[in-house]
């Protein structure tokens, strides 16, 4: 009953809340990328990336293969102490990193330089990220609203970051 006494003033007071919305907040917490693995991209047998981040659609990935051993740590260095996850993509997958995503959505070489959030949630060196660009809803210099701050917010049609809350949603209306 209260819901609908709600409903009916929002209604007549000229503005709709959706029940349960989550203010637009971004995630600035880093603590995540302390024990972080190392992520290879294999294109193809003869082209391999070495990246920190992507953004691709899951659909075109052809398999995902974990090393955890000692054998990760010997072929990859130190960067391979905290494991391997290699990638292997369809074949005919175009890739393109930060800086030429930035020179497709015209945004200048300056802002280059401006902190980089991927669906609201702060991008662990984005200079070492590639993207699928079917997989980008827009690239663009925005403001942050608390603080004015300028950073650059990249939109992706899945998003790869949730909040806990979110999680917490998804667990408990989805059937896995």
């Amino acid at each position: 009953m209260k819901k609908l006494i709600l409903l009916v003033f929002s209604i007549l007071s000229g503005s709709i809340f959706c029940y349960g919305q989550i203010p637009y907040q971004l995630d600035k917490d880093t603590s995540r990328f302390n024990n972080r693995p190392l992520y290879i991209l294999k294109l193809s047998q003869l082209s391999t990336l070495q990246t920190t981040n992507m953004v691709i659609k899951p659909s075109d990935i052809d398999s995902i293969n974990v090393f955890k051993d000692i054998q990760s740590e010997n072929e990859y260095g130190k960067s391979g102490n905290n494991g391997v996850i290699v990638v292997v993509l369809k074949l005919g997958i175009k890739l393109i990193n930060f800086d030429d995503l930035l020179k497709t959505y015209n945004i200048n070489g300056s802002a280059g330089n401006l902190p980089v959030f991927i669906d609201s949630v702060v991008a662990y060196q984005p200079k070492n990220t590639y993207f699928e660009l079917t997989a980008i809803k827009y690239v663009k210099v925005d403001n942050e609203k608390g603080t004015g701050i300028k950073y650059i917010s990249i939109r992706t049609i899945y998003p790869i970051h949730r909040r806990t809350e979110d999680e917490i949603y998804i667990r408990g209306n989805v059937k896995m």
